[in-house]
């Protein structure tokens, strides 16, 4: 599994709270969606559910429907 120095752990966090999925980031890290969300708790981060995420896509403009 990945290790993550703190500016690699502070960018993960910035495109999480910017919009993007956990899972399309564990995607590109290799690692599963679970591991990646239990990454972000242990540094203090509580990754968006699917309604967060889903007003979030709205808020953007980027639903698709």
């Amino acid at each position: 599994m990945p290790t993550f120095d703190a500016a690699e752990k502070k960018v993960l966090i910035k495109r999480h709270e910017d919009g993007e999925p956990l899972k399309a980031l564990a995607k590109e890290l290799g690692v599963s969606p679970n591991w990646l969300s239990q990454k972000f708790r242990s540094w203090g981060v509580v990754p968006r559910g699917r309604g967060a995420a889903t007003a979030m896509r709205h808020k953007l403009g980027q639903a698709n429907r």
